[in-house]
């Protein structure tokens, strides 16, 4: 456990205290995440690399004596009772989706007893991290807790997605919950969204770093072009024949797609090619190689799927302005896209010097210094 995940868990395990006046039965926890390199093909059946980092979710939790689930949100600050037989009896929102968590791990794993459950999060909202991913994998990791018994790592990252689909609202991909589920400090999974296997690849710490710099411009992708996005892959998929643009291999086979679908499949072909070079160069240690395929993949979602934004792509400005020399590899956006974070790739033992610039470089252009740390 990082040190880190040690302070998330004593603050969690204090709050529960104050709160309700006990001490917390059961702990659980689930990282954030970000995405090295394959945004927007999860849901296309093709490949990304996503990563744990280290900002997580922690749930402290303890039977209720009063017969009533009760939920307390130290991000939100607020206090609910929960409806898990019903989440839908619940407005849009947090509230039903965290039932709609319950709802489904209970309905694999049994009932729990009603529940007091207070949720402590070091993840930035609307960064493009996973935080509702982490919620709910580790809503489940408590009710496994309370069984007695474990949903395979698939079974987890299905319901889990499945409760974002229901009770959420995003109609997401499952790499966030895959990588969640199985993460592992310090390796990348490469993921086949199709067949859902995947490969844990180690980062060689000695020679290359994750950054994350958060540009504070929130997204929501229930509200967000995400939907528009995901819509567009699927007309040009049933435009061309094929179940998914994972059955489309050659640019050519494009030509017949109208400008818009044309330019969202082309990012979505090209960056199966690029994830798959990103994860044979970092096996090798080829890290520039794979900070040259970060650049391609932003200007790709910047220009083909239209997913970017200024704040993002002054970023990767001024990390291509730092270069290889002065310890950046590459960098891009990272997520969904319209605003959170961008994901650099850096020397090791640079990553603070890479840092302080990137700050001072976005603070003079918008007036506020963006939040950044490793991974």
């Amino acid at each position: 456990m990082s040190d880190r995940l040690n302070a998330t868990t004593h603050s969690a395990r204090e709050a529960f205290v104050s709160r309700f006046g006990c001490d917390a039965e059961f702990i659980a926890s689930a990282s954030g995440r970000v995405n090295l390199i394959g945004d927007h093909t999860d849901y296309n059946e093709g490949f990304a690399m996503p990563m744990p980092i280290d900002r997580h979710v922690v749930i402290a939790a303890s039977e209720a004596e009063d017969g009533v689930t009760t939920v307390h949100s130290a991000s939100l600050n607020e206090l609910a009772e929960l409806n898990i037989q019903n989440p839908l009896a619940h407005e849009p929102g947090w509230k039903r989706y965290v039932a709609g968590v319950f709802h489904l791990a209970q309905s694999r794993l049994g009932e729990c007893p009603p529940m007091r459950v207070h949720i402590e999060s070091r993840i930035p909202t609307g960064a493009g991290l996973s935080s509702s991913a982490a919620v709910a994998v580790g809503i489940v990791n408590l009710v496994e807790q309370h069984a007695g018994t474990e949903l395979g790592l698939l079974d987890k990252a299905k319901l889990c997605q499945r409760a974002e689909h229901e009770f959420a609202g995003v109609r997401c991909g499952i790499m966030d919950q895959i990588a969640i589920a199985s993460a592992k400090p310090g390796s990348a999974i490469l993921l086949d969204c199709r067949s859902l296997e995947f490969e844990h690849i180690q980062l060689d710490p000695s020679l290359a770093e994750v950054v994350i710099i958060d540009t504070d411009v929130s997204r929501t992708l229930a509200g967000s072009v995400y939907g528009d996005r995901r819509s567009t892959c699927e007309q040009a998929a049933a435009a061309l024949g094929v179940g998914s643009l994972r059955n489309v291999t050659r640019a050519s086979d494009l030509d017949s797609l109208n400008e818009i679908q044309r330019k969202r499949a082309s990012h979505v072909l090209a960056e199966n090619e690029r994830t798959r070079g990103f994860a044979d160069a970092v096996r090798a240690g080829r890290y520039e190689e794979a900070g040259e395929l970060m650049y391609l993949s932003h200007r790709s979602l910047r220009d083909d799927f239209e997913v970017s934004c200024g704040e993002l792509d002054c970023l990767v400005e001024f990390a291509e302005r730092i270069g290889a020399e002065g310890g950046v590899l590459g960098c891009r956006m990272t997520g969904g896209g319209m605003g959170g974070c961008a994901v650099a790739l850096v020397r090791a033992g640079q990553s603070g010097e890479v840092i302080g610039r990137l700050q001072a470089d976005f603070s003079a252009k918008f007036g506020r210094s963006p939040g950044a740390f490793g991974a």
